[in-house]
């Protein structure tokens, strides 16, 4: 779907924040979501977002923050920017936008990325079931531990002596950006937000451990007598702070799944332990390949049978032709129960994907019949697999 942009300002305590709308090319009125980038960083950083979120029909606001940007156009110091003054100025552009006349009002969805996203988690604590949805990529919940121990993102400082002002990479910050996040329990004041809920981080995040994002997903789950249909985490194999590329391509994937209400049951992390081979003619050759790992979910808890669990798969010049894989896991479901889930494979040289599933647990016996899809990626040292099914076929 085609969109357009327009510029819009708005004010929060006097100063005032710029942005851009981008806005599906048809009839309104649309579902809307506002976009928070990181620190250091501007809206430039989340446009290719917002576009893609307008190409399925949503209205996207992206701003600067007032004093959050080396190069932002919203006013404001640097040295009186925090996250608390950011939370404040992403409320501000909620209430603009949901002014806008063909805007859907009560329809709206929060992204941050990195310092964004302990943003708008703590924006959506606050707004509550006003929030429809929270999408969090490397989330930087870390912030008010590395505040307590004197050590930010390209800065440090005595935390017992805090300084007016200190240095952090090509920003001068102020003492304000420390004192309002030392006494913060991040996960305790992100708790309050039950909404539906998406984080995405990559497993070679360097400045934000995904740890961080595996804790606020417990967080988000906790207290509830079943899995949430409405809570993902998607862990990326490679990726770092940032996406772009394939990670990039996963992560959009996932946005995707999320809008749709689909939702990740089973997490299959398999890893090659041994391979035979023979030769099939001159140039190509059979392997087979044995499989151990592990799989962890909120759905199905186990461990990868080796004695079941392996891979067919012809090569000729070191080009793999055609693959089949058999992943049989064993373990307990969300219930409890002892059960297995055993997952077929299938390569034809381009596309890889997952041709059965079957399960002998009653409490996800819907795996047998819905209409499951598969991100699978293949690695080193073997492939990590994700199954979602859509909600309504979780029954």
């Amino acid at each position: 779907m085609e969109y357009r942009t327009e510029e819009f300002t708005c004010i929060r305590e006097g100063l005032t924040i710029r942005g851009t709308r981008y806005l599906p090319d048809a009839p309104g009125p649309y579902p809307y979501v506002v976009l928070s980038h990181g620190l250091m960083e501007s809206r430039n950083a989340m446009r290719k977002y917002a576009a893609f979120f307008a190409g399925l029909g949503f209205a996207a606001y992206v701003f600067d923050f007032n004093g959050g940007s080396v190069r932002g156009e919203s006013d404001g110091k640097q040295t009186e920017m925090s996250v608390l003054t950011e939370v404040r100025d992403l409320k501000a552009v909620i209430a603009h936008a949901k002014g806008d006349a063909d805007i859907e009002p009560e329809k709206l969805i929060l992204m941050g990325a990195s310092q964004g996203g302990i943003v708008s988690a703590l924006a959506a604590a606050e707004l509550r079931e006003k929030v429809r949805g929270l999408i969090l990529f490397y989330p930087a919940f870390c912030i008010p531990d590395y505040v307590r121990e004197g050590d930010i993102r390209f800065a440090a400082f005595d935390p017992e002596k805090l300084p007016k002002t200190f240095q952090a990479g090509k920003m001068t910050l102020g003492r304000v950006y420390v004192s309002d996040l030392m006494d913060m329990n991040v996960m305790e004041e992100i708790a309050p937000y039950r909404g539906p809920v998406l984080l995405v981080h990559g497993d070679a995040d360097e400045l934000v451990d995904p740890s961080y994002s595996k804790r606020a997903y417990t967080t988000y789950t906790k207290d509830f007598d079943a899995p949430r249909k409405d809570a993902d985490l998607v862990i990326l194999p490679g990726a770092g702070h940032g996406f772009s590329g394939k990670a990039e391509e996963a992560a959009k994937r996932a946005l995707r799944r999320f809008l749709s209400r689909r939702v990740q049951v089973l997490r299959a992390d398999a890893v090659y332990m041994d391979m035979d081979s023979k030769r099939d003619g001159f140039v190509s050759r059979e392997e087979w390949l044995d499989y151990a790992g592990s799989s962890e979910s909120a759905w199905f808890s186990g461990e990868v049978d080796e004695a079941e669990s392996y891979a067919e798969q012809q090569v000729r010049m070191r080009r793999i032709l055609t693959r089949q894989d058999a992943l049989s896991l064993k373990g307990r479901d969300y219930t409890g129960k002892e059960c297995s889930v055993r997952i077929l494979l299938s390569y034809d040289g381009k596309k890889a994907q997952v041709t059965s599933v079957e399960t002998d647990s009653e409490a996800l016996k819907f795996l047998n019949t819905a209409a499951w899809d598969a991100e699978i990626f293949w690695r080193e040292e073997g492939p990590l697999l994700y199954l979602y099914v859509k909600r309504k076929d979780m029954n």
